[in-house]
């Protein structure tokens, strides 16, 4: 019940309303589940003993309303009933599972929309203190874990619980001192299996996350940092960090799924122990096989409906116990969403600006931090001049320019556009104003144009727009004479199609932060190539 009620919680109203409507599924599923087994007791009951059509009254009531010749045709109406019935159930039980399979599944694409929303509209100095490959893998590894062995297995469970459920009381109001024996061997199986698994499965729940997350981060920084590891001969180092979460995660994996699957040949071993011994019990004192065959089938074919759903029950507790982990971690960054920002809502106009941007002793300091970054910064800085922020590593130029733009608020002091200061209510309006060229080059896996016209939905880019930029930034004729489809040439992240081998067109595109990684790996001048010469 804690765990459906944290599921709960991450679902909206629409998508409680349909796993509402598909629990109500599992129910009437569950009674025509009992409603199937039921039947072949009377069946096999006519079958064994013709003679039971006229002495029980329920059986003699449907002979009648039957209109049958004789014991033959209502035998044969019986069995066909009986199997529409069958077939009956089971188009609804595949129904039901169809629709916790949709259902689970697609939260897959839900939640992972409102998880992406609630980062993106988190403060920037969030961002600043999280590591990206992190978040990337709670928006695509751990909410599809959530989904796939917590969702879809809780579900199977109660549809499992319900129908077992469903079936153990009819087999006590039937039978009930057998039926006894019979649930109360399920049971303590369940309980010592569990008491045995449970810890196991919890611990290797736990392990799977932080192997999960090292994993994420470690193949980013391998990837993004394969220039400066190729150039160092240092790419071991990262395949042997790489490893050691890898194998973790992928051992926890393997122990889990045999935890949860060799029990159920346990389970098995003690439901047909557990028969035959009743079997057993019943010709040692002396019952008649023809008098105890209708119960007899009527235990098989229970236990034949049981069986399944009794695994799935075990199976899924298992799941779900080992997904844990991811769950809490899910629901504690969706709670971020009480901290969120607004986006999305650029305003009709932007914050007017003519006079000068003033910044009146700020101070910022941020959250992890003991020490201010920024104390009583008080700067004019007129419209129409430019202005060179210069200090030393941590003296806090960026976090200057990230003020400016309007990303982090003064932790106390104040900013202000023509007198006007800005706070949350005004920043996007200021943003509008904003031209930005970042530290570190970030390009789209997508065309030029979209690059150019960033966030711009592909149907909206004004193309003449894009061209008047390119021209600005000098690199119109690159792109016409250079880049074999213009600007519809697709570019990855590390823009290979800026990448020629001479010319000033590579030249003017290289980053400064690239010589200055260059310069710092490098220990004697010998070492670098021509090219890197050239540059320098």
């Amino acid at each position: 019940m804690a765990v459906l009620g944290k599921l709960y919680s991450i679902l909206d109203a629409r998508e409680r309303l349909r796993a509402a409507m598909i629990f109500s599924l599992m129910v009437i599923s569950a009674f025509l589940e009992v409603a199937g087994v039921a039947s072949i007791l009377p069946f096999i009951g006519v079958l064994a003993n013709p003679e039971v059509i006229h002495t029980n009254h329920i059986i003699s009531a449907a002979y009648q309303t039957l209109h049958v010749k004789d014991t033959r045709a209502f035998l044969i109406a019986l069995g066909v009933m009986m199997l529409v019935f069958l077939l009956f159930s089971l188009a609804l039980r595949a129904l039901t599972v169809v629709a916790i399979q949709r259902f689970s599944v697609m939260r897959i694409h839900a939640i992972s929309m409102r998880l992406l929303k609630t980062y993106m509209s988190q403060p920037y100095e969030f961002f600043l203190e999280k590591n990206t490959s992190s978040l990337s893998k709670s928006l695509l590894s751990e909410v599809q874990e959530v989904a796939g062995n917590v969702m879809l297995p809780g579900m199977r469970a109660l549809a499992g619980a319900v129908v077992s459920t469903a079936i153990i009381v009819l087999l006590i109001v039937v039978e009930p001192a057998t039926s006894g024996v019979l649930a109360g061997s399920f049971g303590l199986s369940y309980i010592a299996i569990d008491a045995f698994t449970r810890q196991r499965v919890k611990y290797s729940g736990e392990r799977r996350l932080k192997a999960n997350d090292a994993r994420f981060v470690v193949a980013a920084e391998a990837l993004q940092g394969i220039k400066e590891l190729r150039l160092l001969g240092r790419e071991d180092e990262y395949l042997s960090r790489f490893g050691a979460p890898s194998k973790a995660y992928a051992h926890h994996q393997s122990m889990t799924m045999i935890t949860r699957e060799l029990p159920f040949y346990f389970i098995q071993a003690v439901a047909f122990g557990s028969m035959l011994g009743v079997l057993l019990y019943w010709i040692a004192r002396g019952d008649r096989v023809d008098e105890i065959l209708p119960l007899i089938s009527f235990f098989a074919f229970a236990g034949y409906r049981l069986l399944p759903a009794f695994q799935d029950v075990f199976r899924s507790v298992g799941q779900v116990r080992f997904a844990l982990p991811s769950l809490d971690e899910l629901i504690r960054d969706l709670s971020l969403k009480q901290n969120s920002l607004p986006i999305g809502n650029r305003p009709a106009q932007s914050l007017p600006f003519r006079d000068k941007i003033g910044f009146e002793d700020v101070d910022f300091q941020y959250k992890s931090s003991n020490t201010k970054t920024i104390k009583n910064l008080s700067v004019d800085i007129p419209a129409n001049s430019t202005v060179a922020f210069v200090g030393q590593t941590g003296a806090g130029k960026s976090t200057i320019v990230d003020l400016l733009l309007g990303l982090m608020m003064a932790t106390s002091g104040r900013i202000t556009v023509d007198g006007v200061p800005l706070d949350m209510r005004n920043t996007r309006a200021w943003q509008m104003n904003l031209g930005y060229v970042p530290q570190q080059i970030f390009l789209a896996d997508s065309t030029v144009s979209a690059n150019i016209a960033f966030g711009v939905p592909p149907a909206e880019i004004d193309n003449e727009a894009v061209k008047r930029a390119a021209i600005q930034a000098h690199i119109h004729d690159f792109i016409i004479s250079e880049l074999p489809n213009g600007y519809d040439t697709i570019i990855g992240e590390r823009a290979p199609a800026f990448r020629a081998d001479s010319g000033s067109a590579w030249v003017s595109h290289v980053p400064c932060t690239e010589i200055l990684r260059w310069l710092s790996s490098m220990r004697q001048p010998a070492r670098w190539t021509p090219r890197q010469k050239r540059l320098l």
